[in-house]
């Protein structure tokens, strides 16, 4: 009897841990999701730039981030520079999912249009070069994805509320035909301050890095980032009162060094 009582014991406690498991596992799974119905548009659009296949239909997350992308041409592939970013709303879709709300991309990475879908629950990421009428037609040219996944594996990445405001004020933007230049604009001023941040460090500028395209406010003060491989900032270079200055990743100043008349 004894054996009975020590059996049932262990096997009342096994299914209460279970019980436990299954609840801390739903309530997880339910605060998740209360997370991601939070999310405003912008987080959501932003997500879909994180996708790894998005970089296949429109421009990548790290093309946004850094100023820099790849026009797939006729020609060949073309480096460019992205001006602005633009996302123009445009009309309903038949067969979409519910309160799912379609944007252009642009600049569009070839002549085929870039389309980004957004509901609450879903994005899609695709390209078309027909108008958008019927959304089972433009998932052959397409992918949807479920914004939980995305948010779930990027909630924590340093840029995303960066590419958050970039999304913001491209919303706001309507200029599609200056969105981007060749590189060759402004190259040589460009490759003037990336030779300052080499005398400055002393050393070469390492290819292990994605360098943001320079933003000049004019000829004489201007502000570079760069970033690891996956697109977060690791520092960020600027010049104030003839000084070169460089910041951490948490805009804490690192050193300074005046600039030689020479250099400028």
């Amino acid at each position: 009897m004894k054996k009975l009582f020590v059996a049932s014991g262990a096997a009342l406690l096994l299914l209460t841990g279970c019980g436990q498991g299954q609840g801390e596992d739903g309530n997880k799974a339910h605060s998740q999701q209360e997370k991601v119905s939070q999310l405003s548009e912008n987080q959501r659009l932003a997500l879909a730039f994180y996708d790894n296949n998005s970089k296949d239909y429109m421009l990548s997350k790290n093309d946004i981030l850094t100023g820099f992308y790849t026009y797939k041409g006729q020609n060949g592939d073309e480096k460019r520079q992205i001006n602005h970013l633009v996302l123009q709303k445009v009309g309903d879709v038949d067969n979409a999912p519910k309160g799912m709300k379609f944007y252009t991309v642009h600049p569009q990475i070839r002549e085929a249009e870039s389309v980004i879908g957004v509901s609450k629950s879903k994005l899609f990421i695709g390209s078309t070069q027909a108008q958008l009428q019927d959304y089972s037609q433009m998932l052959n040219n397409g992918k949807e994805i479920k914004v939980k996944d995305l948010y779930k594996k990027h909630k924590n990445h340093r840029a995303w509320p960066e590419l958050t405001d970039k999304v913001k004020k491209a919303k706001k933007e309507s200029n599609v035909e200056d969105a981007d230049t060749g590189t060759t604009t402004m190259a040589h001023m460009r490759s003037q301050m990336y030779h300052q941040i080499s005398e400055f460090e002393g050393k070469e500028l390492s290819d292990k890095y994605l360098w943001d395209n320079v933003s000049f406010d004019d000829s004489d003060h201007w502000t570079v980032s760069y970033r690891n491989k996956d697109g977060e900032v690791l520092g960020t270079y600027t010049i104030k009162d003839n000084k070169i200055v460089k910041y951490d990743k948490n805009g804490k100043k690192v050193k300074s060094k005046k600039i030689k008349s020479e250099d400028r």
